[in-house]
This record gives structure tokens, C-alpha cells and sequence, in this order.
């Protein structure tokens, strides 16, 4: 991920183009098993001139780079940051309306160049609980209720809301809504870090099979708009981290739901990263 200027910090913290070099031979060298993802941060837009939507650019052109990851508890909601208010005493953007800008400019680009937007979608990894929250539900509603120049745009949000209900609601079911609304904004999921699902606790598991059997528009279910994940570098910090994958394969094959283990761990990856054949 890209966090330089995390919290408004002026100090870089990374190359970015170094690490999207590295991903690219680790993909060359893991013969295409490996696809990696290239970051965006639309801070580093802000303070450097578009610097990190030109690398996204040469990312996907050069570097095999298959679509693009944000990281919204950083600072900043996917979108309406202008309207929405943030309850913390950390440093934005003096400009939200540019904030904005620059990320309805990366979705244009990543919806003309047809790759998705993968975004982290759990109420983690930001500096407080109100950074927490900004990669919820809202910003996605923002930008569903004024969509930019798109046409299409595919969006994983990764770990899918989680699998706890949180102070503002359960964000899963907030995210089935917006599945719900079609329209320019195509939206994914994925089962990252749902560590009590692989334990086996009842009510996340059924709390996953009424979510995957639950209908969208245009003859589909919840099932054919979630993949497998497991954010694995903090997954492996927890008991048991070897036996993820199987423990969430033989949860979703139990669930009886038609042709959802062979949706969720394969097609719909495919299908929202453009990398089926059809």
C-alpha cells in the first residue's frame, strides 16, 4: 500500500515505484500465479502533482499491475469527503473538494483502462475510531449518488463490511444494499480476515449463508459477488492461520448454496479483475 503522508506527515515513507517493480518481477518470477495490485493514494496527488495516478497509469501498462488498492482509513472516504464530516483532531486535506477530484479522476482512469478498485472495507487499520470508519458504507454511497464520468466501474471491497455488526450498523449488509442499487458501480467483496468464520462460530456462518443466498437485480445472488480472501500477513499472526483457505471452502461447500464454492473461490475473482475468458 501507499501510505506516505500518512496523517498529513511530510516525510515519505516508501518508493512506491520500487515496490510496484518488486511485485512485477515477484509476478514474472511466480509465472503469473502472483497478479499484483498497484497503490493510490490521493494525497500524494495533492502534494506531488498527480504522482500517484500517473504510476497506477504506468503500472497497469508496464508492470502487469491488475488493478489498483486504496486504503481509506488513511484520511480520506472513496468519496464525498467535501460533504462528509471526519470527528477527529487529525490532519485532511485543507481542500476536500480537491480531495474528491482526485479520486473521481483515478476511478475515470481505472474505468476507462477496465481494472477494478480494490479498497480495504473493515473498520480497522486507521489512527483513530473516526478513521475507522471512513472505509465504511458511506463513502461508497456518496459516489453511487454522484457518480463521475464512469461507465462501469468494478470495486472489491476487501473483507466485506467484516464479520461483526459495528456502532453504525453492520456494514455487510450495508454493502449487500449497494450491490442492490445497479447502476455504474459494480460492487465485489471478499472474505479476508474473517477469523471467526474459520472457527466455525454459528452465527458468523449463518450470518454469511443469508448474505450469499440474498437476491440482486438482474438474476444474481450475493454469491456471484464474493471471493475467497485472507489478508494474509495479519491473517498469519492468528492460531491456525494454515488452515484458512480449507476452513472457509468447507464452510461455503456446507452451505448448499448452487455453484457458490466454485463463485466464490474462482469466477467472480475473474470476473471482477477482467481475467476471464469470456
Amino acid at each position: 500500500g501507499d501510505f506516505n503522508y500518512w496523517l498529513d506527515s511530510p516525510a515519505k515513507a516508501s518508493n512506491r515505484e520500487d515496490q510496484v517493480r518488486l511485485h512485477s518481477m515477484l509476478s514474472l518470477l511466480s509465472n503469473g500465479f502472483l497478479l499484483p495490485l498497484v497503490p493510490y493514494n490521493p494525497w500524494v496527488d495533492i502534494k506531488e502533482e498527480d504522482a500517484s495516478i500517473r504510476l497506477v497509469e504506468k503500472a497497469v501498462d508496464e508492470f502487469g499491475c491488475v488493478g489498483v488498492k486504496i486504503y481509506p482509513p488513511m484520511g480520506y472516504y472513496p468519496y464525498g469527503n467535501a460533504s462528509s464530516k471526519l470527528d477527529s483532531p487529525e490532519p485532511r486535506p485543507k481542500d476536500l473538494t480537491l480531495l474528491d477530484a482526485k479520486l473521481a479522476a483515478l476511478y475515470e482512469l481505472c474505468d476507462s483502462m477496465k481494472i477494478p478498485v480494490m479498497a480495504h472495507g473493515n473498520d480497522s487499520g486507521g489512527r483513530d475510531a473516526a478513521h475507522d470508519e471512513l472505509a465504511g458504507p458511506a463513502g461508497w454511497a456518496a459516489l453511487q449518488r454522484k457518480v463521475p464520468a464512469l461507465t462501469r466501474l468494478f470495486v472489491n471491497v476487501g473483507h466485506f463490511g467484516g464479520e461483526h455488526e459495528h456502532p453504525s450498523g453492520d456494514w455487510t449488509d450495508r454493502f449487500v444494499e449497494l450491490m442492490k442499487r445497479e447502476g455504474r458501480l459494480r460492487i465485489y467483496g471478499d472474505l479476508g480476515h474473517w477469523n471467526e468464520l474459520a472457527a466455525g462460530s454459528t452465527k458468523v456462518v449463518e450470518k454469511l449463508a443469508r448474505v450469499l443466498a440474498t437476491r440482486l437485480p438482474g438474476n444474481e445472488t450475493v454469491a456471484d459477488r464474493v471471493m475467497y480472501g485472507s489478508d494474509w500477513t495479519i491473517l498469519s499472526r492468528e492460531p491456525q492461520w494454515q488452515s484458512y483457505p480449507d476452513a472457509i471452502a468447507s464452510i461455503v461447500r456446507d452451505m448448499n448454496l448452487p455453484e457458490a464454492t466454485r463463485k466464490v473461490f474462482g469466477e467472480n475473482v475473474l470476473n471482477c479483475y477482467g481475467l476471464s475468458k469470456a
